[in-house]
């Protein structure tokens, strides 16, 4: 709502709903209340306390007048039936103690008004005129409305607020000169349907109270200073006020306005009771500021609480306070007996530490399990707890709670502290009447519970030890469970790596470090190794520049080596053609000189005879032979002769042992010889023909750097060898190659330079680009430390480098971090549910005894004190001759401590609260408040200050204090579909007091925020998803369905909408209703009608009886009776709140006009937060949801649009999503039900959290090792189920599924790790699983 703020100096400014309050009350309320002056506490306290007592002009205490009020009744309007009726219903208030009137539009006039009147009424009339019959079926109406509405009150508060003010005061005010109309007493009565159709009896006994209105004394006082006496106690100990007294007490309030008046009318049975008059007839009546007169008028009317016990509570405040420092109770004993889920437990724990606590408990999240749990923790941990609620509902749920606890005793629940003091009173007497009760009883020992916590803290201490020990961060943002789920990935493609011979220090910037060595080190590895035996390249020399400079430089130095190389085979040829010349002549000539050999020995063999002695060697060598050659000359030339011989042979064998030729078989046989030179010329023959190629050859083989044969040497040599050692030396100089084996031959050289080059090429023309592999190989390589090139050495023994690396070096990670955590076993789990077990009883034993002795000391201390008053007296039932019958509050303040003894769980309200307990500031431990989103700050800051811990509980997406009927109840508006949302101009004081409920002081102030997370109520998800989706961020987890039956029934009825009913709506209602069977044991499912205005309601409750009433009804009537045993109800969207039912008929109501124009117009769905009252009304029912629409279909479909235009999940919008929603769903369309909560998710901004917390490796590596070892098993991951997510799902042919939960995960990082274990196990359990736990250890 839009609301415009003026400030002091008459500027305006505006802002959104209230943040303004809210910043303003944080800013300013919330530090006075514990830190500021006493002046500045009591301006506020004073500004709270005023807008109390300024009340609401247009409420009935100060606006008596019924104009068009449907809750306004006034009492002339019997009249209609029979003229006297008025005069009969005051005289029989003013004179009977217990009034008991009945009346019906049947009856007639009596003749005599004080004579007994028969409570049938009298006869029915025949032949009603048309006129008095639309009289008389208004009234009808009216009283009907009325009596329904007072008890839907009566039934949410457990308050009745039907009264009758009479007579009424009419003034002109002081200082704004408007008109007053307003009640001077109010009668609190009761109207109920007698069994005669259209006939009712008014009631009242004397315990029901009677009382000044308050709220026209406060207007008095801030008005004119005006102070009311009190209605003084002896006129109302008999139970009434008689006609004397009444008169007295108007006659004293007259004097006190200085107003003078004849009051004699009002002993005067006969005197008529007039109908109230128009406000325009009371102001020309009133002409002047301060005129007043008293009529005898009266108004049946729905008079609220009127709140003078906070306003005087305030007043103690402004006179008492004394802020109190805070405290933190580290010693509260947390763990509960109560089955609490994570987010409850969680709650329970904060209690150690804070001491301003809310709870957000969205619809079904068991916000009443967990009170309960704080309630009974509370009083094993000795403290006293005030409750406070204007819901009777929820604080019914709660002391049912400890009632079934066996607590019950210990607490006790004041809604009225007039009507519940008799409750009260019995319970304390029956207990300290008991003979049980002054016995002494052995309390259960505190070292023996203390134990039993201790033996569970140290269960919970362990299983939380290996979540914590699996979730903590052991490396790179990876957990224990994280690195296990690595270990099973690599498990398949790792190969054996040794790495115990590396320090490893494990940490991130390790690790960091490592990482690149197989993300980039073996893909570059890869490329590069298959040329790593036989690399061509440099590393250095490589890598000296980029890439690109690399392979422009590389090119050139090689086509550089290219042209050199082949300058120097070009010089190799040159001097190969000298070379083959020199060998040619060298062989010509040896030639030649082998022919003159042989022909030489030819010729001298020629004549010589075989037996020649020149052939003998051994003859002629002999000295005898020798010296006788001396002296011949034959001899002489015998020797000579050999001689020659032996000469040419030894020249012929050396020719032949040139590389020209091949070896002759020269021996020392000289006649031999002449056989073998004979023959060797094929041999020279042959020479000649291999001459060619054996020069070639010998060429070829020629060390041509080493070459020194001066007979073959030239300049082209000198110059062969001189470019040789030029390119050595530059490539050398260049260092492109890795290794420079040139050799020491040209052979050598020859060799390296051909291979160089032939590599060089191959790499040019291979695909692969092996000089860029080397490149970014070698790059890679020479950037790592000296640790890092160990590590890549070590790998490039492996294939799989990060497979083989991390197994290795996460197995050394986890032993250097396993501990004795580690060691946890299973059977805890169970062991712990034994133990909750037995603590139960025992916690249970200690309460009673510890409270019991409290309450024996608090008895003795009271007794002992107060010499004249026991304890029986204070609590007395009746007034004895000595001890008055003390009202409720009296004994409360007479010994706060007593009381409180009895009762240390006091569950009350607002009202009820201050009137016990003013003054009593910081006195509970523990001030819970339930519903906060429906209690006013105004309302309850003197409860919340009663507290050391404040709980404040509700949820913020369900109704704010309800006044939307406000226009409804003051005659503005026919029903509240006629409400709009109004714009407010608010000064800048009043908007700091504007802030809405109390739970938006706690979501504003500092208060410890929780939520409740985990959803009950629904028996089907379908029946909280839309609410989780629109309103709660998808963070709900709803239990998963078990039941195959539709969870929501949608009909579309295209009923007419008329006067703010839809009669065809109702007759489907009824039909449904008609149609609920019983449950296999005979009983009924509850049920409630859930209606969006109060006219429908009303018409809806009216169709019902009627059909009740009709004889030929039976099987209805008997429905309807089993029905109402179950728990059915009727109610308006506002009222429902806090409601829950197995099955809710929802009808919509609106629809079409009679002649078919159809207007969006929603009453208060229209206002800025009327989501919230969307939300509370769809998420009431259990089972099912019946949903009774009129709205036209094809706006249904206008959803998204809607939703865009609103830019939010509220109005009209959100009405129409669910409408589609509930059709969706009632239709088995699954694709649009996804699709509408898609739509609401992108304006609800959707809770991510349990999506992450999904995604785990563990987990996914566990699923893949399942559906490998079980290829035909059914295997499912991440199966929804509900608001759960099994982790992997197997579905065995035969026996129960087995849900399977990876542990452990993130969500279980927490000191509630335990108990997120146990919870989820629970719901899988009941819900047929079987549960298995997967351990990352």
């Amino acid at each position: 709502m839009k609301k415009t703020v003026q400030q002091d100096g008459g500027q305006f400014f505006s802002y959104t709903n209230f943040s303004l309050a809210n910043l303003l009350i944080i800013n300013y309320l919330c530090p006075i209340i514990r830190n500021s002056s006493f002046a500045i506490m009591k301006e506020i306290f004073t500004a709270l306390q005023n807008k109390l007592k300024v009340g609401n002009r247009r409420g009935v205490h100060l606006n008596a007048i019924p104009a068009a009020s449907r809750y306004k009744f006034d009492i002339a309007r019997l009249s209609a039936i029979f003229k006297s009726l008025p005069e009969r219903f005051i005289l029989d208030l003013l004179t009977l103690r217990n009034l008991n009137f009945s009346f019906s539009i049947h009856d007639t006039e009596s003749t005599d008004i004080d004579i007994p009147r028969s409570p049938q009424g009298g006869q029915a009339s025949k032949n009603i005129p048309k006129e008095r019959e639309a009289t008389l079926e208004k009234l009808v109406d009216s009283i009907e409305n009325l009596m329904f509405q007072s008890e839907v009150i009566t039934s949410e508060k457990g308050v009745n607020t039907l009264g009758f003010g009479f007579p009424i005061l009419l003034r002109r005010d002081m200082g704004d000169g408007q008109l007053t109309a307003a009640p001077i007493l109010i009668w609190s009565v009761k109207i109920k349907p007698a069994t005669q159709m259209n006939t009712w009896v008014i009631s009242r006994n004397e315990d029901d109270p009677i009382y000044l209105n308050e709220v026209l004394t406060n207007h008095l006082q801030n008005d004119s200073g005006v102070s009311l006496k009190p209605i003084p106690d002896e006129m109302l100990e008999d139970g009434k006020i008689d006609k004397p007294e009444l008169h007295s007490l108007c006659s004293d309030i007259l004097n006190q306005l200085k107003v003078t008046q004849n009051l004699d009318f009002l002993l005067n049975n006969y005197t008529e009771i007039l109908p109230l008059k128009t406000k325009a007839e009371y102001e020309e009546l009133l002409p002047n500021k301060g005129d007043a007169f008293i009529e005898k008028c009266g108004i049946l009317s729905l008079f609220e609480v009127q709140k003078q016990n906070i306003i005087n509570d305030y007043e103690s405040l402004k006179k008492e306070f004394v802020p109190l420092q805070a405290t933190a109770n580290e010693q509260f004993q947390s763990l509960s007996a109560i089955e609490t889920d994570p987010s409850q437990q969680s709650i329970l724990e904060s209690l150690k530490s804070q001491q301003k606590i809310l709870i957000q408990g969205p619809p079904g999240t068991g916000k009443s399990q967990t009170l309960t749990a704080i309630l009974i923790n509370a009083l094993e941990n000795k403290q006293k707890t005030l409750v406070v609620c204007e819901k009777q509902t929820a604080l019914e749920v709660l002391y049912n709670a400890l009632q079934n606890k066996g607590l019950g005793r210990y607490c006790t629940m004041i809604k009225d502290s007039i009507a519940d003091r008799k409750l009260i009173v019995d319970a304390v007497r029956n207990h300290i009447d008991n003979a049980e009760f002054k016995k002494e009883t052995l309390a259960f020992p505190e070292n023996l519970l203390a134990e039993q916590v201790q033996a569970m803290r140290k269960i919970t201490t362990d299983i939380n030890a290996i979540h914590h020990k699996l979730n903590q961060p052991l490396l790179n943002q990876l957990s224990w469970t994280d690195v296990m789920a690595e270990l099973m990935r690599y498990e398949t493609d790792r190969e054996e790596l040794d790495l115990s011979a590396f320090s490893f220090q494990f940490t991130d910037e390790e690790f960091t470090s490592l990482a690149p060595l197989w993300q980039q080190g073996e893909a570059l590895y890869q490329r590069y190794a298959p040329y790593a035996q036989n690399h061509l390249f440099n590393p250095k020399k490589l890598t000296a520049t980029n890439l690109f400079n690399t392979q422009q430089q590389v090119a050139e130095a090689f086509k550089q080596y290219a042209q050199q190389w082949e300058a120097i085979q070009q010089q190799v040829a040159v001097y190969k053609a000298y070379y083959l010349h020199k060998r040619k002549e060298e062989f010509t000539q040896q030639l030649d000189t082998l022919a003159q050999y042989r022909n030489e020995y030819e010729l001298i063999t020629a004549t010589l005879p075989p037996t020649s002695p020149v052939y003998q060697p051994e003859v002629t060598k002999g000295f005898f032979y020798k010296l006788s050659a001396l002296f011949s000359a034959e001899k002489k030339q015998v020797l000579k002769t050999q001689k020659r011989l032996q000469e040419l042979c030894t020249a012929i064998k050396a020719l032949s042992l040139h590389r020209n030729f091949s070896s002759i078989a020269i021996s020392d046989n000289l006649l031999l010889n002449k056989t073998v030179i004979a023959e060797y010329t094929p041999a020279i023959a042959q020479a000649q023909t291999d001459f060619d190629s054996k020069t070639n050859a010998d060429f070829a083989a020629l060390d041509l750097l080493n070459y020194y044969d001066r007979s073959f040497a030239n300049t082209d040599l000198d110059k062969l060898t001189s470019e040789v050692k030029s390119l050595k030396n530059r490539i050398e100089a260049d260092s492109w190659l890795d290794t420079l084996n040139f050799g020491n031959t040209f052979a050598e050289f020859e060799a390296f330079i051909t291979r160089s080059l032939a590599t060089y090429n191959s790499y040019q023309a291979d695909p692969a680009q092996p000089l860029v592999a080397q490149y970014e190989w070698f790059a890679f390589f020479q950037s790592l430390n000296d640790f890092q090139e160990r590590i890549v050495l070590s790998l490039t023994k492996v294939t799989h480098w990060e497979a083989s690396f991390l197994y290795a070096y996460y197995t050394l990670l986890l032993q250097q971090n396993a501990d004795d955590s580690l060691n946890f076993n299973e059977r805890d789990y169970a062991d712990f549910k034994k133990k909750v077990h037995y603590f139960a009883s025992s916690q249970k034993d200690f309460i009673e005894g510890y409270w019991n002795t409290q309450q024996r000391k608090a008895v003795k201390t009271f007794e002992e004190t107060n010499k004249e008053l026991t304890v029986a007296n204070l609590y007395n039932k009746r007034k004895s001759e000595k001890h008055n019958r003390l009202t409720l509050r009296q004994i409360a303040m007479k010994d706060t401590d007593l009381f409180t003894s009895f009762f240390p769980i006091i569950l009350t309200t607002p009202d009820a609260c201050c009137n016990l307990f003013e003054g009593k500031n910081f006195y509970f431990d523990n001030v819970v408040f339930d519903e906060a989103s429906q209690l006013k700050l105004e309302d309850n800051l003197p409860a919340m200050l009663k507290g050391k811990t404040i709980i404040i509980a509700g949820d913020e997406h369900q109704m704010p204090p309800s006044n939307y009927f406000s226009k409804v109840f003051d005659g503005t508006a026919e029903d509240d579909d006629d409400n709009e949302e109004e714009d407010e101009v608010l000064t800048y004081k009043n908007a700091m007091l504007n802030i809405e409920s109390l739970l938006d002081y706690a979501l504003e102030y500092q208060f410890s925020k929780n939520h409740l997370d985990f959803h009950y109520r629904s028996k089907h998800p379908y029946l909280i998803d839309f609410s989780n989706h629109a309103f709660y961020n998808a963070r709900l987890r709803p239990l998963p369905s078990t039941e195959s039956r539709i969870p929501i029934h949608f009909t579309q009825v295209n009923g007419t909408f008329d006067e703010h009913i839809n009669r065809e709506e109702a007759a489907e209602v009824l039909r449904i209703l008609s149609q609920i069977e019983p449950r296999a044991d005979g009983s009924y499912p509850s049920v409630g009608i859930a209606t969006f205005n109060i006219t429908q309601r009303n018409y809806i409750r009216k169709q019902i009886l009627q059909k009740q009433n009709d004889p030929t009804q039976t099987a209805f009537r008997e429905k309807i009776n089993a029905l109402e045993q179950a728990g059915l109800f009727i109610k308006n969207l506002e009222n429902i709140q806090g409601d829950e039912r197995d099955i809710i008929i929802l009808s919509v109501t609106y629809g079409k006009k009679k002649g078919g124009k159809f207007v969006q117009s929603f009453g208060p769905l229209n206002f800025s937060k009327g989501y919230k009252l969307l939300n509370v009304i769809i998420t009431r029912a259990k089972e099912q949801i019946y949903v009774c629409n009129s709205i036209p279909e094809e706006l249904l479909a206008t959803y998204k649009d809607a939703l865009a235009q609103e830019g939010a999940n509220n109005r009209r919008a959100v009405l129409y999503a669910y409408l589609a929603y509930a059709r969706a769903v009632s239709d088995g369309n699954d694709t649009l039900r996804r699709e509408i909560l898609s739509e609401l998710d992108l304006y609800g901004h959707k809770h991510n959290d349990v999506a992450q917390q999904s995604k785990s490796a563990f987990k996914e590596q566990t699923y893949r090792q399942l559906k490998e070892k079980y290829p035909d098993q059914r295997i499912t991951m991440d199966y929804e189920f509900g608001g759960y997510t099994i982790d992997i799902l197997l579905e065995p042919k035969e026996g129960k599924p087995i849900a399977v939960e990876c542990l452990s995960k993130p969500l279980y990082n927490n000191d509630l790790a335990y108990l997120e274990d146990l919870h989820k196990e629970k719901i899988l359990l009941n819900a047929g699983f079987d549960y298995k736990r997967k351990w990352a250890k």
